[in-house]
């Protein structure tokens, strides 16, 4: 028969094994040269939301505006943009062959990026 001490101890053990397992953050992964990745994470962590060739004049959706960091390995700048009321507000530039850590105070709010050769954003 369990007594109470017999199940603290295995709820002890499972909470810390679950807790070790859990806690780990899961390592970056790598952006390749001639891509353009955005992360859920800050420096580069979480989710891969974007990783995209592209280095036209366009734009390329981000899910749910869950961004904090970006690296650029392409000849194009990218511009975080948000969609607000009053239109299209950039919040953030990556120029080519950068890499920003952390978009603070703007995480998780690009809508998408536009992306360009010359020129202003947008």
């Amino acid at each position: 028969m369990l007594n109470r001490q017999t199940i603290w101890k295995g709820a002890t053990i499972t909470a810390v094994v679950l807790g070790g397992v859990l806690g780990v953050a899961a390592p970056a992964a790598a952006c390749s040269s001639g891509h353009f990745c955005a992360y859920d994470g800050r420096s580069y962590a979480a989710a891969v939301m974007v990783d995209t060739t592209t280095t036209a004049n366009t734009t390329v959706g981000v899910a749910d505006n869950r961004v904090a960091s970006a690296k650029n390995f392409t000849s194009a700048k990218y511009c975080g943009v948000n969609q607000e009321f009053g239109g299209n507000v950039v919040r953030g530039i990556i120029p080519a062959g950068t890499s920003i850590s952390d978009f603070s105070p703007w995480n998780d709010t690009f809508d998408f990026f536009w992306v360009g050769t010359a020129g202003s954003c947008g």
